[in-house]
């Protein structure tokens, strides 16, 4: 999966959708990352309730970032690490003994959850949260009620009236049926879909 051959010029919303283990969320993270050394975005990673961002739910999330060395790649060696404080990730150095020995000022990645996207309201500012990914869009389980319009509710808060960012939607279920499809009216056409099909389209 190499996130940067989607049609980021022309799609506000990219919706990926296959098995797991195809490497869609370290894929998006790391575009993120480059992004932020860049530019300075600043990646938003949302999932559907809280208990899924947890620091012990998400702890190794930057396993394979920081042990394929991609830390030292994008950051010309001056980083090597990342940590989890508040629900932000921030880049660090580590010595040998993994000790911190700097570490930067700026997060390069906020996490946050559908279901207490009030709670942001009136707390949240970032004007350059403009690479968005919504995890594991599609669920098993069970989704809440009204789940679509407090996402949109959540994504106003996080963009405000910018027109920069790009919004991600991740999946490792493929299940035509989510309402997901209903809301973003995609769902006759990925009724007709197969795997390895892909669509561009306008709502």
């Amino acid at each position: 999966f190499d996130p940067t051959l989607r049609p980021l010029d022309i799609c506000k919303y990219l919706l990926e959708i296959s098995r797991r283990g195809t490497g869609k969320t370290t894929g998006v993270i790391l575009l993120g990352m480059v992004l932020n050394e860049l530019y300075g975005i600043t990646t938003v990673y949302i999932r559907q309730n809280y208990d899924m961002i947890t620091e012990k739910t998400v702890n190794d999330m930057m396993t394979t970032i920081i042990n394929c060395g991609y830390i030292q790649n994008i950051t010309d060696n001056r980083y090597n690490y990342a940590i989890l404080e508040r629900r932000r990730w921030y880049l660090c150095k580590i010595d040998d003994d993994g000790n911190i020995i700097d570490r930067c000022n700026n997060h390069f990645m906020f996490m946050c959850d559908i279901l207490h996207a009030k709670t942001l309201k009136s707390g949240f500012s970032d004007n350059m949260a403009d690479n968005i990914i919504f995890d594991e869009f599609i669920n098993d389980d069970m989704y809440y009620p009204n789940e679509f319009v407090k996402f949109c509710d959540l994504l106003c808060t996080l963009i405000r009236v910018r027109k920069s960012p790009i919004i991600w939607m991740l999946a490792n279920t493929i299940d035509k049926e989510s309402p997901y499809f209903h809301e973003m009216d995609c769902y006759e056409l990925v009724k007709k879909m197969k795997p390895g099909d892909s669509e561009t389209y306008t709502t």
